[in-house]
């Protein structure tokens, strides 16, 4: 009987000290597993938190970003580009200075330009007034009957108002034109149902691609008075004696 006692004793002890391991043993596996958990939820936490900061720096770095300012000058600004300039002598002497320039916008500017000797004494002035069509080119014409040479040359510019107008932008077209002798004749077509009487044609004459000569005082009531409504046309005779054109650009003001 003892002896049967101790046996069940044993097998008592033997099975309760494996019980005991094989806890200890998922203890340390879910005690180790948890902390691992939680350190790499933390990490990723925090790693998201860096990603949050670095996208709300990035989206105010983006936000303070200031958009770069508009050149305010003569030869660049918010109404126009000057794109091309010319200076050239007329038959008798006088000094013609063409400022090309393409509009950003419709707007009606007013420009002086002021030569000054090496004394810095005034020895011509000159002023211009013209109408941009936006999209479009157009000219700056300066005259000045003293030799300007060696002048140093001042710019100034403003826009002025559009209520002069008493017509529409885009009112005419040109249709064709040929030369005859020392005339030039160019076809328009009115292409509106009014035109401006202060409405005219501009034109910048070429030689090797370089401006020689120009006309700005084209006006429709004198060139070509027949235009009487839209549809019409008429054909404006421009005298070009003594101007050796191999080109020739015409522009529009209403």
């Amino acid at each position: 009987m003892k002896k049967s006692l101790v046996i069940i004793l044993s097998a008592f002890l033997a099975v309760g000290i494996a019980s005991c391991g094989v806890t200890s043993s998922t203890d340390e596996t879910t005690t180790t597993t948890t902390t691992t958990t939680v350190i790499q939820t933390n990490e990723t936490k925090e790693t998201e938190k860096q990603t949050t900061t670095t996208r709300e720096e990035t989206t105010s770095t983006k936000q303070t970003t200031a958009a770069p300012a508009v050149e305010e000058s003569y030869e660049h600004n918010s109404n126009y580009d000057v794109i091309e300039k010319a200076t050239f002598k007329d038959s008798i002497g006088i000094t013609h200075v063409i400022h090309k320039v393409k509009a950003k916008k419709d707007a009606t500017i007013s420009a002086t330009l002021m030569a000054y000797d090496a004394n810095n004494n005034v020895i011509g002035k000159s002023e211009d007034r013209i109408v941009l069509t936006n999209g479009q080119n157009n000219f700056f014409e300066y005259i000045f009957e003293p030799d300007i040479s060696n002048a140093k040359i001042t710019a100034q510019m403003e826009a002025d108002n559009d209520s002069f107008m008493d017509g529409p932008r885009n009112a005419v077209q040109m249709v064709t034109s040929n030369k005859t002798g020392d005339d030039l004749f160019i076809t328009f077509k009115q292409v509106t149902d009014e035109l401006g009487s202060t409405a005219k044609f501009k034109i910048l004459y070429y030689k090797g691609g370089k401006i020689i000569d120009a006309e700005k005082n084209g006006y429709f009531v004198v060139y070509a008075k027949n235009m009487k409504g839209k549809g019409s046309t008429d054909v404006a005779k421009v005298w070009v004696y003594d101007i050796a054109y191999d080109k020739f650009e015409v522009y529009f003001e209403p």
